[in-house]
């Protein structure tokens, strides 16, 4: 009977692939993991060369970036046994490797590497992707290497991923955070607006430029008035919210709050689609 666990046979590419990516491999374990002994970055590499022989994972697929993650896990397996080895008594020890280990990594603000997984796992595939080898260490020029995209291409897609990881995170953020009932409301209205504020006012921009935050604030003040006059005066009064106002005293303030502010945000638009 055949060995299971037999090792796949070689390819006949693999010196290719050593001498193209090894060093780039380095450089990356290099800037993730600060190793207190120089034969650290040798090994753990080494280690992952040596699992790629034996798992000879498929050229199609993503294994620059594997081999990244084995190479990573490797050097801090190597560094926590160091840590271990260095003496209860000897602090200065203790304080250098303190120093020394130093994770730069673009998705860090995640909890650890299941959580950073996870959290970008709602992004479509060519995102989570470039977001892993952004994470990993790769510039532009490698990541396009990898993707077949043009530089631009790969920054397109960069910015797009930090977005959208923005926004994964605020909903973390939002629902760990307790919030006043208004501001609950306010944040219902921005990450999933109705129709009916779609109709009178547009979806907020999702783009962070600067210029666009009078732009963003202002929507804001908008979809809270509008909403206000809508649960105070009706789905009916509030389809003729540009009609005659409304005889009630309050729902006349609110009335002209909203379309106050509905007129303030259309100014700025205006304003900005002139420049």
């Amino acid at each position: 009977m055949a060995d299971l666990h037999e090792a796949p046979p070689a390819r006949g590419d693999e010196a290719d692939l050593f001498r193209c990516f090894d060093r780039k491999l380095v450089r990356y374990v290099s800037g993730v993991v600060k190793v207190t002994a120089s034969d650290t970055l040798e090994d753990a590499c080494a280690h992952a060369w040596m699992q790629f022989m034996q798992r000879q994972p498929e050229r199609e697929e993503n294994w620059r970036a594997w081999l990244c993650v084995v190479a990573e896990r490797e050097a801090w397996a190597i560094e926590r046994k160091l840590r271990r080895e260095i003496p209860k008594g000897d602090e200065l020890g203790l304080s250098t490797w303190s120093r020394n280990i130093v994770v730069e990594n673009p998705i860090e603000l995640f909890d650890d590497v299941d959580d950073a997984l996870s959290g970008i796992a709602p992004l479509p595939r060519r995102l989570r992707q470039v977001t892993l080898l952004r994470a990993f260490g790769f510039d532009r020029e490698d990541i396009g290497e990898v993707t077949g995209d043009s530089v631009t291409r790969v920054d397109h897609l960069i910015r797009r991923a930090n977005s959208l990881i923005g926004d994964i995170l605020a909903e973390r953020i939002h629902a760990e955070r307790p919030s006043s009932p208004r501001a609950e409301r306010l944040w219902q209205l921005e990450r999933h607006s109705p129709d009916w504020l779609v109709e009178r006012i547009g979806k907020l921009s999702r783009t962070h430029k600067r210029e666009n935050a009078a732009v963003r604030r202002q929507w804001r003040r908008a979809a809270i008035a509008l909403d206000d006059y809508r649960t105070a005066a009706g789905t009916e009064a509030f389809d003729a919210i540009h009609g005659e106002r409304p005889a009630d005293p309050a729902l006349r303030r609110l009335h002209s709050v909203a379309v106050k502010s509905m007129a303030a945000l259309e100014r700025l638009c205006d304003r900005g689609a002139e420049r």
